[in-house]
């Protein structure tokens, strides 16, 4: 029991310490990722770092809907460091003649739009619906954007338009390049020759090249006036 009590009194002395020694008053607060203008940082500035309620600030954070996680880490002794990862949108639809932009859960990060700020793909010709902040869209073509998501950001900014009426979908490019994916069916190989021809630079937009990538074991690049 003696030894038990001096164990019981040294922590107790240790945490003492800890806990209210200034060396681990926070000193500084530092967000990555994101603007911090705004955020009312200087709340726990001045706070223990073990008892600071960093909760306050991953909340103020998250209330922005472009926001997926915040994470936080304790940089001794007095530094305090959140790391926000966005859920970057992913395309657009055009409903009421108002774009409503989505990310890759499908939650509406941006409606009643009168431009596509954002420079995402627009969907046309395509079936949707809304539950809550949802978009319901059908399991190919959530596919489709999933295959569409995995090209590098710089590529997939490219893509301005995707159209999916008649039966082959078709891609628009930046500066006026058509892809044509046909079906949803191999949509790996395509996305990843569709991603060699950009990097390689083999559409040229200035000339209206056209890539044809519904079999994608015999794709086709030429220029749109050769016809298809």
């Amino acid at each position: 029991m003696f030894k038990f009590a001096v164990i019981l009194i040294i922590l107790s002395l240790v945490a003492g310490v800890l806990f209210s020694s200034p060396i681990f008053t926070v000193e500084e607060v530092i967000v990555t990722g994101y603007e911090e203008d705004g955020l009312n940082i200087e709340i726990i500035r001045g706070q223990n770092i073990f008892t600071a309620d960093t909760e306050l600030i991953t909340a103020e954070i998250k209330e922005d809907p472009y926001v997926e996680e915040v994470n936080f880490q304790r940089v001794f002794p007095d530094r305090l460091v959140f790391e926000v990862i966005f859920n970057q949108p992913l395309a657009a639809i055009i409903n009421n003649e108002k774009y409503v932009i989505f990310n890759t859960y499908n939650y509406i990060i941006g409606e009643g739009l009168e431009e596509n700020r954002y420079q995402v793909p627009v969907l046309n010709n395509l079936s949707y619906n809304f539950r809550g902040r949802e978009v319901l869209l059908a399991e190919e073509v959530e596919n489709f954007l999933a295959a569409m998501d995995r090209l590098p950001e710089e590529q997939k900014r490219r893509i301005v338009s995707v159209d999916f009426g008649g039966p082959r979908i078709r891609l628009r490019l930046e500066g006026g390049a058509e892809v044509v994916m046909g079906g949803f069916s191999d949509l790996e190989r395509k996305f990843n020759i569709l991603y060699s021809a950009l990097k390689q630079e083999m559409i040229d937009p200035e000339n209206l090249d056209y890539l044809d990538v519904s079999a994608p074991e015999r794709p086709v690049i030429r220029k749109i006036n050769q016809g298809n």
